[in-house]
């Protein structure tokens, strides 16, 4: 199977955001979440996609809880407080995944589509 979007782990991260901060209701969802920040390589992502993380340890699944183009914010609270950005990271751009995931993804590994 060919995969025609691919990302590069550069940092990883687990929030936790107040409700007072981005709302209940996405506080909820973003509790304990795993964060990349990255570099498509090729493709885009959007928020809602189901990707594929691959590395020594194996392929895990996980669905991208929200995309944020890095050019957004320098910083990762700012632009998810400010709820300002499109949900999609193109070809070229750096980004922050928010991930629902198991397994806590390392630098260095690839997330696929």
């Amino acid at each position: 199977m060919k995969m025609r979007s691919r990302f590069v782990i550069g940092e990883v991260f687990v929030i936790a955001p107040e409700p007072l901060e981005v709302g209940l209701r996405k506080a909820r969802l973003l509790k304990n979440r795993v964060v990349v920040r990255g570099t498509v390589e090729a493709g885009e992502f959007t928020a809602g996609d189901s990707v594929h993380m691959g590395s020594e340890r194996g392929r895990t699944e996980a669905v991208l809880l929200d995309v944020i183009p890095c050019d957004t914010a320098e910083n990762f609270n700012v632009a998810l407080k400010a709820n300002l950005h499109d949900s999609v990271a193109v070809e070229g751009s750096s980004a922050w995944l928010i991930l629902d995931v198991g397994d806590e993804p390392r630098p260095g590994e690839v997330i696929v589509k």
